[in-house]
């Protein structure tokens, strides 16, 4: 009894903090290449990708110093492999809420999709490539649901409790 009480809370826990949808630099890792002098790593957000707004997040370093390098143009592309669609965003300092990355915000519908990273100049290097599968979105019912909802399932948890101590502190009973 009391393993299904435990299994009952972790899993009413793990539900109950399912993140909702927040735009940060940084997120997944996508790739990180060498090239030249520079070391390019590639961030997307949110985690897994939903239909919505899409950060993608570039940290450029200097890969002997290790030191950020802000003066090379990044300029991110998104083809729909379905649709053809296509976005083309330049990465800046400016979007980015770190510093030391640059970010292009995409608003991106469900579906397979292939982001191109352009390092430099766009028309003397190769990109930087890598396919993405953007789900459907979480309803937004469901999504703000999770969080007014968390406290009801401690409340219920608080109560289930109560009630096994009351019951165990009245013993068996004995006629």
């Amino acid at each position: 009894m009391r393993g299904k009480i435990i299994l009952s809370v972790s899993l009413a826990c793990s539900i109950a903090n399912v993140p909702s949808m927040v735009m940060a630099d940084g997120g997944t890792v996508r790739c990180s290449e060498r090239r030249g002098d520079l070391s390019v790593t590639v961030f997307t957000s949110p985690a897994p990708l939903s239909a919505g707004p899409v950060d993608v997040s570039v940290l450029l370093l200097d890969a002997r110093t290790g030191m950020p390098q802000g003066d090379v143009p990044i300029v991110v592309e998104a083809v729909s492999v379905e649709s053809q669609r296509r976005f083309v965003r330049a990465a800046t300092i400016e979007s980015a809420t770190n510093k030391m990355m640059r970010a292009a915000d995409f608003e991106l519908p469900a579906g397979k999709w292939h982001l191109d990273v352009f390092v430099g100049d766009a028309s003397k290097t190769s990109p930087i490539g890598f396919d993405a599968d953007v789900a459907e979105s979480i309803p937004p019912w469901l999504d703000t649901g999770l969080w007014i909802g968390w406290p009801f399932a401690a409340m219920g948890l608080f109560v289930a409790h109560q009630m096994l101590a009351r019951r165990r502190s009245l013993g068996p009973s004995s006629t």
